[in-house]
């Protein structure tokens, strides 16, 4: 594949998974957190204009559960994450 070109020139290193791997996170507040920070935004024509004029971009984060998920649980949040936000329909999107 067109990848595989690419790809060949480096060598796999069996240690990097692990070093590069996250911790499971532990809740460490007792109520949520909200937080509102600005962000820049470019202008990507270069004419002045942008898109984003009177838009906003919102990132929600949550910590469900400090241990791992059973498959079954991470499928259902998985399908509710899409239901909700993954389509040009979606309820939040």
């Amino acid at each position: 594949s067109m990848l595989d070109g690419y790809l060949s020139q480096f060598n796999e290193d069996v240690n990097a998974r692990k070093q590069s791997e996250i911790p499971r996170q532990q809740w460490t507040f007792k109520e949520p957190l909200v937080s509102s920070m600005p962000y820049a935004v470019s202008d990507f024509e270069g004419d002045g204009a942008s898109d984003t004029d009177g838009k906003h971009f919102i990132c929600v984060t949550w910590l469900l559960d400090p241990e791992p998920m059973d498959v079954l649980t991470e499928l259902t949040w998985s399908l509710f994450d899409h239901l909700l936000f993954g389509t040009e329909t979606s309820v939040l999107q």
